[in-house]
């Protein structure tokens, strides 16, 4: 999943670089440098895990949902270096029936993150790596057992491209990964629950201002 995840927004990424821009005069040599904000629509897959002595279930957990995120980024030495806050309602969730003795719920609620970005023009894009922090949500339910809910902090890691387009706005498409651990999360009826890893895909726009 996680190699298709990339595949698709390399692609997305080759298409816009090839794509002639749509820029207004002025906007002629975007500097994606400065304070930016942005909006996206997200794509996640996840997996999850339930257990009890002698089980283990494992849930595909998929979704989609949108993002918010909020930088500042600046250039030096023909590098361009960022930070930004990144703020996800995935919409991930999956249910299990076989093996967990009822029907068994996960879901990925939303996470917010703070990361770090380095990147370099190509051509008259921005292709760039990002890895950082991450708190995320969970939440699991299961027939006969009250909702849970699991805070967690874990690791993310991704590539990005943004193409300039009119107006000042600027197309951005990336591809993140995310890990929480796998540390289970004890659930009554002597059941557990736990993560796993996180794929997102997301396609919007970012205004630099």
């Amino acid at each position: 999943m996680i190699r298709k995840i990339m595949g698709l927004v390399c692609l997305v990424a080759v298409a816009a670089m090839s794509a002639p821009p749509v820029m207004a005069q002025e906007d002629r040599d975007p500097r994606f440098a400065g304070l930016h904000a942005g909006l996206s629509r997200s794509l996640a897959r996840a997996d999850s895990s339930w257990s009890t002595p002698g089980t283990v279930t494992g849930l595909d957990m998929d979704g989609a949902g949108g993002s918010l995120i909020l930088g500042y980024s600046w250039p030096l030495d023909g590098l361009v270096y960022g930070i930004a806050l990144d703020m996800t309602v995935p919409g991930a969730e999956g249910l299990a029936g076989a093996g967990c003795g009822g029907t068994c719920l996960a879901r990925l609620d939303r996470y917010i993150a703070l990361r770090a970005q380095i990147g370099q023009r190509v051509g008259r894009g921005h292709l760039y790596g990002f890895a950082g922090l991450a708190l995320g949500q969970f939440e699991y339910a299961r027939a006969g057992l009250a909702q849970v809910e699991d805070h967690r902090t874990g690791w993310l890691a991704g590539i990005g491209y943004e193409h300039p387009m009119s107006r000042g706005w600027i197309l951005r498409a990336e591809a993140q990964v995310m890990e929480f651990g796998n540390r289970a999360l004890p659930l009554q009826g002597g059941w557990s629950a736990s993560p796993g890893r996180v794929g997102l895909i997301r396609l919007g726009f970012v205004q630099y201002f």
